[in-house]
């Protein structure tokens, strides 16, 4: 993969009124690949691309538990059993991580942010070991 483009799906209000915004999880993310894969060209028009989904719900008074889901999916072709030969091209994910967040709505905004910042990391690591150079 030499390219990617990064798509964030909406927010819902909880995650919203923990301060977070789809324009700083691409932020957030766009630093977290340019650091850690400065090989990647960002691109919109990119047919790889970068998935960011963040779920959040209350968890009890002042308390909120956050998903934070990266995927990356990319075109494939997928072949016939008995042969070589192609059947049909799709999108597919080719690696997926997540991690589940539990605390305080005040500081959740910081905690998911340096949960992508951690995701990206182990999305570099996976991917160097896939194409050592």
């Amino acid at each position: 993969m030499t390219q990617a483009s990064i798509v964030v799906e909406q927010l819902e209000k909880t995650a919203k009124d923990i301060g977070l915004s789809e324009e700083t999880l691409e932020s957030q993310t766009l630093v977290g690949l340019k650091r850690d894969l400065p090989k990647l060209k960002i691109s919109k028009d990119a047919s790889p691309y970068v998935y960011v989904k963040v779920l959040a719900v209350e968890a009890g008074p002042d308390r909120v538990a956050v998903y934070v889901d990266i995927k990356v999916n990319r075109p494939v072709k997928i072949l016939r059993d008995w042969s070589n030969s192609e059947v049909t091209a799709t999108v597919a994910t080719v690696w997926n991580k997540g991690k589940l967040l539990i605390g305080t709505k005040y500081d959740m905004a910081s905690k998911v942010r340096e949960a992508i910042s951690d995701l990206t990391t182990k999305l570099a690591a996976a991917y160097y070991r896939d194409n050592p150079e």
